[in-house]
């Protein structure tokens, strides 16, 4: 669901994300980008945000069906051809989950 057509309550939580990672809350940020998914689990801006948290948060797994969602929902949109390289970058900062994440991604992510 494009973020502009939202229900209220989903596009202030995005919005309330978007604020506490603009003042540096992290988990806080976090937090609100769950509580959409909760609600909307393929909602691409939620997605996008947890995916690009789990990694820096030191939780690089999680961020893998955030992105592999992602990119799904968005499969016929030309600019998701960024979002796999995107997702590499962010869930290989763990050397031990390399190999196995990267054959995971390739099967899992039609980007």
């Amino acid at each position: 669901m494009d973020p502009l057509t939202l229900p209220t309550p989903l596009l202030s939580l995005l919005q309330q994300a978007l604020t506490h990672l603009q003042q540096g809350k992290v988990q806080e940020a976090l937090a609100h980008y769950r509580r959409v998914l909760d609600v909307d689990p393929l909602q691409f801006d939620a997605l996008y945000g947890a995916g690009m948290l789990y990694g820096p948060l030191g939780d690089p797994e999680r961020a893998l069906p955030c992105f592999t969602a992602g990119c799904r929902v968005r499969s016929g949109d030309f600019s998701i051809h960024w979002w796999g390289p995107l997702a590499a970058k962010v869930i290989l900062r763990i050397p031990s989950t390399v190999h196995g994440l990267i054959s995971t991604l390739k099967k899992a992510v039609p980007c």
